[in-house]
């Protein structure tokens, strides 16, 4: 029986992607750099070694591990263990053939893929100026809808073998996270989550920003190790260093062993006075330019800051406004109009008062 005969026996979308298989030199040969990528990918990439392929059909779900989706001219590249790029494409929206490379000569170091390495996947999004790695998160259609002798659906970079990506970023994730939680301990947080079961799980990196428009950018507080691989369900716990009064945002970027990441949902902690205010100490002191302190209320109301010479003279309104409450306000102390001396900072709201010492040194 003739090749195309067996194969008429198949659905039309099958013949469709026999048809491509069979153009793929063609396919191969055309692919060039995304536009506006910031990553080489055409002068960096091994070539002119033995090749599988990998196709990425339109009908695939191309969702990224942060949940945008593949665009027109983002690049997908291939990357080996060592970081090197060893396949690339340019997305276009339509199906794309991506030709993985692996070593020309077996006793040569190579620079693509070791036969057995698992194929790994970055995406370079134009849009955001950004590469976002998925690592080994894709999902493979079956090879029994497949009708290519050399169909893998394994993962595993072979010479002459045929990949087909059925979703990009796979549903099912190596770490079942159950919920984030966050509760208040004096001026600590303490951070909580657990998971169902694990697999290739490095960690856990802690993040942390202020909840207020101007932050916008996480931090990492510290870094858990994760359980690897394991199904039996583990507990994780974190107590931070004390905070400031304000609101507080955490969330968890887990990261497998291959490195490509997922996010956990977001939990915000409101820090709050227990005491009626919190001052700190002036700082530096002696003084001879300019110094500073802070001051916090639990409720909003009219505080003053103003600074007297020994002869008890005001010399000075540092501060005279309405405060919000748990709203930490600096105050600067300008000195370098005032002789050298004892002086004393008088802080005053509605529902207490302090009195600091001060030396200027001039």
């Amino acid at each position: 029986m003739r090749t195309t005969d067996a194969l008429s026996r198949f659905s039309p979308s099958l013949m469709r992607l026999w048809t491509l298989l069979l153009a793929l030199p063609l396919c191969l040969s055309s692919i060039g750099p995304a536009q506006a990528q910031s990553f080489h990918y055409a002068e960096n990439c091994v070539s002119n070694v033995d090749n599988a392929t990998v196709l990425l059909p339109s009908s695939a779900n191309l969702i990224l591990p942060d949940g945008t989706s593949l665009a027109p001219s983002d690049t997908l590249a291939l990357r080996n263990a060592d970081g090197d790029c060893a396949g690339y494409g340019a997305w276009s929206g339509n199906d794309l053939a991506v030709a993985a490379s692996g070593p020309a000569i077996i006793s040569e170091a190579p620079s693509g893929y070791q036969d057995g390495a698992p194929l790994t996947f970055e995406v370079y999004d134009v849009s955001d100026d950004r590469v976002v790695n998925v690592g080994g998160r894709v999902a493979y259609a079956s090879c029994d809808n497949v009708d290519v002798a050399t169909c893998q659906d394994d993962g595993t970079y072979a010479n002459g073998a045929f990949f087909v990506l059925d979703a990009l970023n796979a549903s099912a994730l190596p770490v079942e996270l159950t919920d984030l939680t966050a509760a208040r301990e004096d001026r600590r947080v303490r951070l909580e989550w657990a998971t169902a079961q694990e697999t290739n799980n490095a960690g856990f990196e802690v993040q942390h920003r202020l909840a207020d428009e101007s932050a916008t950018a996480w931090t990492t507080i510290q870094f858990v190790d994760g359980a690897g691989t394991t199904s039996t369900p583990t507990s994780y716990t974190l107590k931070t260093d004390p905070l400031e009064v304000g609101a507080h945002e955490f969330r968890l970027q887990q990261i497998d062993q291959d490195g490509s990441t997922s996010l956990s949902t977001t939990v915000t902690v409101e820090m709050t006075l227990d005491e009626a205010y919190r001052l700190s100490p002036v700082a530096p002191n002696p003084v001879q330019s300019e110094a500073r302190l802070s001051i916090t209320v639990r409720k909003t109301q009219n505080v003053t800051v103003s600074m007297y010479n020994v002869l008890g003279q005001r010399v000075a309104t540092l501060y005279d406004r309405t405060l919000s409450a748990n709203q930490k306000q600096d105050i600067r102390i300008p000195v370098q109009n005032q002789s050298s001396g004892s002086y004393f900072l008088r802080i005053e709201g509605k529902t207490f008062t302090d009195t600091q010492r001060l030396s200027v040194v001039q």
